[in-house]
């Protein structure tokens, strides 16, 4: 009777089960503090670091809309209008919810709502409405000569913009990701 090959998933439980219990233990505990920390470091990441949730939406845009050229039948590749209106849709549904701190690019047409002689300023409102909840939001304001508040952007002002900007973006990145599968093949 042929010896069974031995696969690689035994070779590791293999070696889990000859580790002492305190280093299980150690690996147990790194393991759950990672499942925990990634999400409450891209929350914190969004809300807090300028540009985050822009740059991590270029790449997730960038790589479905990369996937809506796959062929679908014959040599060329097919993408129906609906489903690229829908991708876009949601694509930049997402970028107005989400990226709502945007970075100083995406920021810039935000300016044109500010009087002459005054400047966009943003800043992040953190409050605490109920224990153990904390909100944040973002303030652009447009700050004259003096210091004083000519104009406060309204959330509807930055959702236009941002619907607009990732409106575009996502446009961009299918006609982007479209030539360069082109160029490669």
């Amino acid at each position: 009777m042929p010896a069974i090959p031995e696969n690689r998933w035994s070779r590791v439980t293999g070696s889990l089960s000859a580790m002492p219990s305190f280093f299980k233990l150690l690996l147990g505990l790194l393991t759950v503090a990672l499942i925990v920390a990634i999400p409450v470091l891209f929350v914190t990441g969004i809300a807090m670091i300028p540009g985050f949730a822009s740059v991590l939406f270029l790449i997730v845009g960038f790589f479905v809309f990369r996937s809506l050229h796959r062929p679908v039948g014959a040599d060329k590749a097919v993408v129906s209008s609906t489903v690229l209106a829908a991708a876009v849709g949601f694509f930049a549904l997402m970028g107005m919810a989400v990226d709502q701190r945007g970075n100083p690019i995406y920021n810039a047409p935000l300016q044109l709502f500010c009087p002459a002689g005054s400047q966009l300023n943003h800043g992040t409102v953190i409050s605490h409405p109920l224990p153990g909840r904390t909100d944040m939001t973002q303030d652009f304001r447009c700050i004259n000569e003096d210091g004083g508040t000519a104009l406060v952007l309204t959330p509807f002002h930055l959702m236009g913009v941002r619907l607009g900007e990732y409106i575009v973006l996502g446009y961009a990145l299918f006609y982007l990701t479209g030539a360069l599968r082109r160029n490669r093949e």
